[in-house]
C-alpha cells in the first residue's frame, strides 16, 4: 500500500496504565475523551519526560517518532488519521 489508510480507534486505558515506547508508521492525532493521558518521545518509557494531556487535548504524532504514554486514573482516547 503506498498511501495512509484512515481509521478512527478509541482505547480505554486503566488507571496506573503503563504504554511502553512504540512508533507508528504514518502520521496519527490522539484526542483525548476523558481522564489525563501524560505522553512523552523517546525510545523507552520515562515518567519524568511526559508533558499532561487533559481532556480535549489533541496530540499530533508524525510517522516513525518513538512514542510512550502512562496514565494516572481511567483515559480514554480517541486515535485517528
Amino acid at each position: 500500500m503506498d498511501q495512509a489508510t484512515p481509521f478512527i480507534l478509541q482505547f480505554k486505558f486503566p488507571a496506573d496504565c503503563k504504554i511502553p515506547a512504540y512508533w507508528h508508521p504514518a502520521l496519527v492525532h490522539v484526542l483525548v475523551l476523558s481522564g489525563t493521558l501524560n505522553m512523552g518521545i523517546g525510545d523507552k518509557l520515562e515518567l519524568a519526560k511526559t508533558h499532561t494531556l487533559p481532556v480535549g487535548s489533541v496530540s499530533i504524532i508524525p510517522a516513525k517518532i518513538d512514542h510512550f504514554g502512562w496514565t494516572q486514573e481511567e483515559t480514554v482516547v480517541q486515535v485517528y488519521r
